[in-house]
């Protein structure tokens, strides 16, 4: 039955963007696969999307921890003075916010 179900649905993977065959995927849970959505694509489809996820937030605190040590260098020391300092230049936070919290900074700071 698995693999009466991988042909099924194989047919429908070639070509597809990555998020099309997550949807594939979880159709084919709902459609009573035994092996339960333990698709070795999903799987991979996932490990991809967290390896990136995860280079694009090491990459964003790196440049914004450079920022900090900046701001802290002009003599800036306070949590909440380097929040203000990075409203003031513009500097988003990793969730796309313009608005910085002292303990944001704290986190990246220690990190």
């Amino acid at each position: 039955m698995v693999s009466a179900a991988r042909n099924k649905y194989s047919a429908l993977y070639d070509g597809l963007p990555t998020t099309a065959g997550v949807v594939i995927v979880q159709i084919w849970y709902l459609d009573g696969c035994p092996e339960r959505g333990r698709l070795p694509v999903a799987a991979k489809t996932v490990a991809m999307a967290r390896a990136a996820r995860s280079a694009y937030v090491a990459k964003a605190n790196a440049t914004t921890l450079a920022v900090i040590r900046e701001i802290q260098h002009s003599g800036i020391t306070t949590l909440a003075g380097v929040a203000r300092t990075l409203e003031a230049r513009g500097v988003k936070t990793l969730g796309g916010r313009g608005r910085w919290q002292p303990v944001q900074v704290s986190r990246l700071s220690a990190a």
